[in-house]
């Protein structure tokens, strides 16, 4: 059944990832109606939905087992870049999920939010660039601003959030907050740059300055 997140789409979104990115049909038809919610609150809980695409009302925490049954193993992970930038900048990377080893199981435990119980780490995965693009050009190589890397996914039980963090090490790293999660596996979000980097834009009603933000979407890969 077609997911809940599929019905709802970018008109310009679609164009973009049918038209100059070509593919096959099936995976044309898997990519373009993808969009991301537009709720940019980073506290608010996850959103779970049904095979129906009804909201599932419980907000009992889950077991890490139980999250992780939710995600599969492979997604194109599209970030889109819409504040912060002249041009909407969209990067394409492969994201691939796993259960951690003992000796990462090791490592999180030595994490103080872990060890209290306020977060778990259900899966940990690695994030490749495949490609970008800036208006309508397509750009291999990948961006200045690149997350490759290894991820791992966050899931705080007693706020009921998802999402991923990447570089807190530097600066104050790339925030994603996994806002809606689907039954397919599917999930949509926001996502912000914890840095102080801005960009300035001149008005008639005098400059603003915009941080670095903008939404994602995790497609399933095809078997």
């Amino acid at each position: 059944m077609e997911s809940r997140l599929s019905r709802r789409h970018y008109l310009w979104f679609g164009l973009l990832f049918g038209g100059i990115w070509p593919r096959t049909a099936a995976a044309q038809n898997a990519l373009a109606p993808r969009c991301a919610s537009p709720r940019p609150a980073p506290s608010a809980r996850t959103d779970w939905y049904d095979a129906e695409g009804e909201y599932i009302l419980d907000t009992t925490p889950r077991a890490p087992k139980a999250v992780s049954e939710h995600f599969r193993e492979a997604y194109t992970l599209l970030v889109v870049r819409t504040e912060g930038t002249v041009e909407k900048l969209v990067d394409e990377y492969e994201l691939r999920w796993s259960w951690p080893t003992d000796s990462q199981l090791r490592d999180i435990q030595q994490i103080g939010a872990v060890g209290s119980g306020a977060l778990t780490i259900p899966l940990v995965g690695t994030l490749v660039h495949k490609r970008s693009a800036s208006g309508m050009v397509v750009k291999p190589k990948a961006p200045r601003w690149d997350i490759c890397g290894p991820v791992q996914l966050e899931y705080w039980p007693r706020i009921g959030k998802l999402g991923f963090s990447i570089g807190l090490n530097l600066d104050a790293g790339t925030l994603f907050h996994i806002t809606e999660l689907d039954a397919d596996g599917s999930f949509a979000g926001r996502w912000t740059d914890g840095g102080m980097s801005v960009i300035q834009f001149d008005t008639p009603l005098g400059p603003l300055a915009e941080a670095v933000r903008g939404y994602f979407c995790g497609v399933v890969l095809p078997r």
